[in-house]
């Protein structure tokens, strides 16, 4: 998982983010949005609509925050961004999922 310093965590800033830019992929929505934060900040919502288990939902928040790791330091330091998954993702390759999340990388600062 990501670190507590990480992520967005209040519902007032998942609402915030997800007001800005939306960008769609095969397996996720994400939506971005620029802000005077230090670093980047990442959310994970996982609705219970689209996966049912609780087990299945958090593994597919530790498969996202996993590849995301592996690039977090890439990313914009003023970039607040929530990620929903369209389905039972940790089923899919991690390539692939690595690509469709490092979109993000090339956000403008």
């Amino acid at each position: 998982m990501l670190p507590k310093s990480q992520r967005l965590n209040l519902k007032e800033k998942f609402k915030w983010v997800t007001s800005g830019k939306r960008i769609e992929t095969h397996s996720f929505k994400l939506y971005l949005k620029l802000g005077d934060n230090s670093k980047p900040l990442i959310g994970i919502a996982v609705p219970k609509h689209i996966i049912k288990k609780a087990h299945d939902r958090n593994k597919t928040k530790r498969v996202i925050s996993d590849t995301i790791n592996q690039f977090y330091t890439s990313l914009p330091n003023n970039l607040n961004l929530v990620i929903i998954p369209k389905g039972d993702i940790f089923k899919e390759n991690k390539e692939q999922l690595k690509d469709e999340l490092s979109i993000t990388q090339n956000i403008n600062h």
